[in-house]
């Protein structure tokens, strides 16, 4: 091999360590960018999970409290069907002490002067019952303002309980898109993972070659001949950087 020949090789070699050393620094940014996307990333993943960890807290409350209101209503409920109940009751004992009176009511006063004459303790059962009349219309009103009550305060309780399961279903579906968000976040990451993993990978193989490159270019600097070096080592050089080239989608060009 004449001087113009080994030139020749010595320019490749130069040539081939540059372009190694650019597609090395091409890669480190692409690495960094990778680094940064992976860290926010991680960041938001970190903040979607305490949002849906917040959220599952919030919905554990706003179920129980649905629950309280719903017994709450239920008790109400019931109350008022007790007092219904009891109204029905009191108006059948009014209906009957109305009979008991009919019964009672003397069909002659003559009769009934003789019968106080003869017996002047008997007492005035009409008046008994009347008076238990007036006690049973009395309870009936009573019974029915708390029927009033307990009917408003089953309306406010269901304006309550509806925008308690409102709340419920806008937390439900802020969650599960929440969880959707978490699972693209995860399969992103795995994703830059890769990338991140392939590229270092790349990076270790181009400084491999540079370092391989260097050293024929030193060992040629300090005087060793390149035909003891082995010109085929250049060559074997230049085919590995194609091939790795090639493989990584680029073509070597000088």
């Amino acid at each position: 091999m004449n001087d113009a020949e080994k030139q020749i090789v010595i320019v490749k070699l130069n040539k081939l360590d540059g372009i190694l050393e650019e597609r090395i620094s091409i890669v480190n940014v692409e690495i960094e960018n990778q680094e940064k996307l992976i860290s926010e990333n991680i960041n938001q993943l970190v903040e979607v999970t305490d949002k849906i960890v917040l959220n599952e807290e919030e919905l554990k409350e706003l179920k129980k409290r649905n629950q309280d209101l719903q017994a709450q209503l239920q008790g109400f409920e019931s109350q008022i069907q007790d007092y219904i109940s009891e109204i029905g009751k009191s108006k059948q004992q009014i209906s009957e002490a109305h009979d008991n009176i009919n019964r009672q009511k003397p069909k002659d006063d003559f009769w009934s002067n003789l019968n106080r004459g003869l017996n002047p303790f008997t007492g005035d059962i009409p008046g008994l019952f009347s008076s238990n009349i007036r006690e049973l219309e009395n309870k009936i009103k009573n019974l029915d303002s708390e029927i009033i009550n307990k009917s408003n305060n089953i309306g406010n309780l269901q304006i309550q309980k509806g925008e308690v399961e409102l709340k419920i279903r806008e937390i439900e579906i802020q969650t599960n898109e929440l969880i959707l968000k978490k699972e693209k976040l995860e399969n992103n990451k795995k994703e830059l993972g890769r990338t991140k993993t392939f590229n270092g990978d790349f990076k270790l193989k181009l400084e491999n070659l540079k370092y391989q490159c260097k050293s024929i270019i030193e060992s040629i600097n300090i005087g060793i001949d390149l035909l003891d070096i082995g010109i085929s080592q250049v060559f074997e050089i230049e085919e590995n950087v194609k091939i790795l080239f090639s493989s990584n989608g680029l073509s070597l060009t000088y």
